[in-house]
């Protein structure tokens, strides 16, 4: 019964004509508080976090809040 309700889970789909993924497992976005130095800059902590999600089966990955520009306070 279980295999019927989830039988389109674990197969790709498309988001529009350009995105393919390979399973409709969405990752939700999360605040993994493991950037450094206080910093909600992206590091290679925060890279690591996100491949092993990947690895781990998702097919479709939002990060969380990120800071792209070092000069910005993200508080003011």
């Amino acid at each position: 019964m279980q295999e019927t309700i989830y039988k389109h889970l674990f197969t790709p789909m498309n988001i529009g004509a350009r995105l393919k993924v390979k399973n409709r497992i969405a990752y939700a976005p999360v605040g993994t508080g493991i950037s450094e130095n206080g910093s909600s800059a992206f590091n290679d902590a925060d890279i690591e976090f996100y491949v092993a999600r990947a690895k781990g089966g998702a097919g479709l990955i939002f990060t969380g809040a990120v800071q792209t520009d070092l000069e910005v306070d993200p508080y003011t």
